[in-house]
């Protein structure tokens, strides 16, 4: 009996230690394998999935939280990466356009008058609008802030999720300028706005912050602080966080820093022309022209303003988005994903034209998006 126990033993010792070195080689070879996909370009896709869009109305895609929304003139979706339909909102939008932030999202009727207000659980409320809308911001809650058209006194307008108005704001452009661009901080305390002015027939603009807690209430109209753009127009405005926020110029771009009274703490100047910014809540990028060959440049910065990527790129892309840690560039069929280590990870023909490209769990794996196809890809 020992004896056999002995034995027992001495095997599954001897297993223990086959099983150890091929777990080592295991291990090896995915070590390998992971480290050859860091350095590869792929050049073509392969269908993993092909989903088929139901009915025959065009949608658009947007991605948003773990999912992607998908919307048109007849309503809002909210799908999971498998494409499953998690919830559908019925609506009628003659121009829907859609804004998102970490939490919650918008989708508006540009140039109407109805606003919807999402998150991933559904519908928050629906706002309508005595004038015809032009931009919307939303904060995390799913408060809006939104510019109405209205010749040459426009109004921005903050409404809360049930569509009461806020705060309202009366624009001239003899006076305050026409505003341009809006945003709102994360708990919506912190309204920018950007004014183009026009003055001795020099175009110009001004960055105005709103604070709508008790700083700002001692304020005439709550607003806090002023900066004037003599040279430079400001068409893009965005909060990265509670406390940072930045201003997109034609040549340069602030950063302010401040969750009650924001101060600009640094300008990063821009040496080429800039074609189309881009921005995620860790990053701001930009492809801007070579002024002295063909081709653009693909940059990106961190909060800091400092640079942390450069890239030179041929040909132009309408659709730049930053995912996670990729950047991804796509027009039609084609398209470029970089890493944010500047590694090309992807350049070729996707098999499809796309609008949307949404970064999948799975290694190497996307979900495209157009009209009515969607498909699960990997790269190869």
């Amino acid at each position: 009996m020992i004896f056999r126990i002995r034995k027992w033993i001495g095997i599954l010792k001897a297993n223990r230690k086959k099983v150890l070195i091929a777990a080592v080689i295991l291990l090896v070879l995915f070590g390998i394998y992971r480290l050859v996909g860091q350095f590869t370009t792929y050049t073509k896709t392969a269908v993993v999935k092909d989903y088929s869009a139901e009915g025959e109305d065009n949608y658009s895609y947007k991605e948003f939280a773990d999912g992607v929304v998908r919307y048109s003139r007849d309503g809002v979706i909210f799908l999971n990466q498998k494409n499953e339909e998690q919830w559908n909102q019925p609506a009628q939008f003659n121009a829907p356009m859609i804004v998102t932030n970490e939490k919650a999202f918008a989708v508006a009727d540009r140039g109407g008058n109805s606003l919807m207000v999402f998150n991933k659980g559904g519908l928050l409320g629906e706002i309508s609008t005595n004038l015809p809308i032009e931009q919307v911001a939303i904060s995390n809650q799913g408060i809006t802030a939104v510019i109405l058209k209205q010749e040459s006194s426009p109004k921005i307008v903050t409404y809360d999720i049930a569509g009461n108005v806020l705060v309202e704001t009366q624009a001239t452009f003899q006076n305050s300028g026409y505003p341009m661009a809006v945003a709102l901080s994360e708990d919506a305390n912190l309204m920018a706005v950007s004014y183009m002015t026009l003055k001795d027939g020099a175009i110009s603009s001004r960055v105005v912050y709103y604070n709508f807690g008790s700083v700002g209430q001692s304020k005439t109209d709550n607003q806090v602080s002023e900066t004037d753009y003599k040279t430079a127009i400001v068409p893009e405005l965005f909060f990265w966080d509670s406390q940072t926020s930045v201003a997109v110029a034609d040549d340069h771009f602030d950063i302010y820093e401040g969750t009650q009274i924001p101060e600009k703490k640094t300008t990063v100047k821009l040496d080429k022309e800039i074609r189309s910014s881009f921005h995620s809540k860790d990053y701001l990028g930009f492809i801007l022209k070579n002024s002295e060959s063909a081709g653009y440049e693909l940059r990106l910065y961190n909060k800091n303003g400092k640079q942390i990527l450069s890239e030179s790129m041929k040909g132009e892309y309408g659709n730049v988005k930053i995912s996670g840690k990729e950047v991804l560039l796509f027009e039609g069929s084609k398209a470029v994903i970089f890493t944010k280590s500047g590694h090309k990870k992807f350049q070729g023909d996707l098999g499809m034209e796309t609008t949307e490209i949404v970064p999948l769990s799975g290694t190497n794996q996307y979900l495209l998006l157009d009209a009515n196809k969607v498909k699960k890809v990997k790269l190869k």
